[in-house]
């Protein structure tokens, strides 16, 4: 498949198409056709270096987490989806190396949802990051409470 990589910490210069193999899902994971990625301040700060002491990472990286696509292989454990099924997800795991700026990923089937019919699978591509960045901020940090405003200056 193809992929967006790169090699090293560094400049955008650094990123390359490239040929990776395809992977195959693992028995709790589906696989997912990604038909758009999301494109995160994260993905810039991780390629330059910035944040290497937070994550483990492994070389070559695919950047990206956000995702949007349909259903093209489950594992043998998979209960809750099917080939054809159009999904979204944060795709991130444990170790940077295999994100969203390519053909096909993986990911549990526990960490996988159903696009929701309302929306296009482009505009679910845009959800995960930036809304667990919201729900960080205003449920865990502020600790936000049923019944409260919260005004939002340029969103």
């Amino acid at each position: 498949m193809k992929a967006i990589v790169y090699d090293k910490f560094g400049g955008s210069d650094l990123l390359h198409l490239d040929d990776v193999p395809v992977p195959d899902p693992e028995p709790d994971e589906v696989q997912v056709r990604l038909f758009y990625a999301g494109v995160n301040p994260v993905d810039w700060k991780i390629r330059e270096g910035f944040l290497k002491d937070m994550f483990g990472y492994e070389f070559p990286i695919i950047p990206g987490f956000d995702g949007a696509g349909v259903v093209s292989a489950v594992g043998v454990d998979v209960r809750g989806f099917q080939v054809g099924n159009e999904v979204y997800a944060n795709f991130t795991k444990p170790i940077i190396k295999n994100g969203t700026y390519c053909e096909f990923i993986t990911m549990p089937e526990s960490k996988v949802a159903f696009k929701p019919k309302n929306v296009t699978l482009l505009e679910a591509a845009a959800f995960p990051v930036a809304s667990l960045t919201a729900w960080k901020a205003l449920i865990e940090f502020a600790n936000l409470q049923k019944g409260q405003t919260v005004l939002i200056y340029a969103a």
